[in-house]
């Protein structure tokens, strides 16, 4: 999810938060995700008439489905640690410090 004052701004905040949260989810390489996500991620405009605008990206999970730890992380997300991070704004970013 991403917010700025202007749509473009907040879609790259989005793009980034989402592949920061997949190669953190399943540790895979940077420049894997961007070229998985690229194909993959559909953004919504979570927001356009306030001040602040809001772009959000939906990621069908199951393309991840062959790696080794995809059931594990999967399992994780429902947990209290990944519920928590959810609720804090740009949670992607912090995901890092907590699964790593």
């Amino acid at each position: 999810m991403g917010f700025s004052s202007t749509l473009d701004d907040a879609l790259s905040q989005s793009v980034e938060h989402a592949i920061n949260m997949i190669t953190a989810m399943f540790e895979m390489p940077r420049q894997q995700v961007y070229l998985l996500l690229s194909a993959a991620i559909d953004f919504d405009v979570t927001q356009a008439v306030d001040i602040t605008k809001g772009v959000h990206g939906l990621i069908d999970l199951s393309m991840f489905q062959q790696l080794p730890d995809y059931e594990r992380t999967i399992r994780d997300i429902g947990n209290s640690r990944w519920t928590a991070m959810r609720r804090m704004p740009y949670w992607p970013s912090r995901l890092r410090q907590v699964t790593g």
